[in-house]
């Protein structure tokens, strides 16, 4: 199940698309949170304040196979 699923969640350079970036983040604002001390301080955010394209992007990514690379001698 974790094979089948695993293009789902990484591509072969492990980057994340825009619009991959934007659906976590509609998904995490649409969710609807307990009454826990947690949730009412997760829910009491503002919402408006939030930009995917703020809260990643793929630089370190980017470093990251780039050392691969290196390091395997490609």
């Amino acid at each position: 199940m974790i094979r089948a699923s695993l293009p789902t969640c990484a591509r072969g350079d492990y980057s994340v698309s825009p619009e991959e970036a934007q659906l976590a983040v509609d998904v995490n604002l649409s969710s609807v949170f307990d009454q826990s001390d947690e949730g009412r301080w997760r829910g009491s955010g503002d919402a408006s304040r939030v930009r995917a394209a703020e809260l990643y992007d793929n630089r370190f990514v980017s470093r990251a196979m780039n050392a691969i690379a290196l390091s395997s001698g490609r």
